[in-house]
């Protein structure tokens, strides 16, 4: 079980992409209680789908774990949290310092999420990550979403949404979006 400060750990069955096999268990670090950012509540799950995927074991979270598949892109969002920046596009590792994530630049987690650009405005993909203290996160998005249009939506722990001015067209690669800049 997890005691003090500990990560859970995240291992999986087998090491390669979703495009080399069908699935991917993922098994978190013994515990009492569970919670993925998929929302499955078990020890392990069984993933078909590229993508970061994490846990909270016992109220702690785990670093995210990326897994690979065929074709994914992969988003690069920058945003400097306040309270927590120090000055030339560095931040302070909140969550290393406070022993809540073992990752020595780890600041914050973000949401992210994938909105239409029309009306209603579904939400079409959402995900969670790390922010390290250059105020970088990567995102694996689904292949779907190549050559397609979207807000872009982050939200940091106890902040209002911050959606991008335009919609931003997702590439096969190269997906950069800088939020600490007007």
């Amino acid at each position: 079980l997890l005691t003090g400060s500990s990560e859970p750990q995240i291992t999986a069955s087998s090491i390669g992409s979703i495009c080399t096999v069908d699935s991917i268990v993922l098994t978190s670090s013994p515990g009492n209680n569970y919670v993925w950012n998929t929302g499955a509540t078990t020890q392990s799950i069984t993933v078909d789908s590229g993508g970061v995927y994490s846990v909270t074991v016992d109220c702690i979270p785990s670093a995210g774990y990326t897994v690979q598949s065929c074709n994914s892109p992969v988003l690069t969002v920058k945003c400097l949290v306040e309270g927590l920046y120090l000055g030339q596009g560095q931040m302070r590792a909140a969550l290393y310092d406070a022993g809540l994530n073992g990752s020595i630049g780890a600041v914050d987690s973000l949401d992210i999420q994938l909105v239409s650009p029309l009306p209603p405005y579904p939400v079409v993909h959402a995900a969670k990550a790390i922010v390290q203290v250059d105020g970088q996160t990567q995102f694996v998005l689904p292949a779907f979403t190549v050559g397609q249009a979207y807000f872009l939506v982050v939200r940091l722990r106890n902040t209002i949404a911050i959606w991008s001015k335009q919609p931003v067209v997702i590439g096969a690669s190269g997906n950069f979006f800088d939020f600490s800049t007007p």
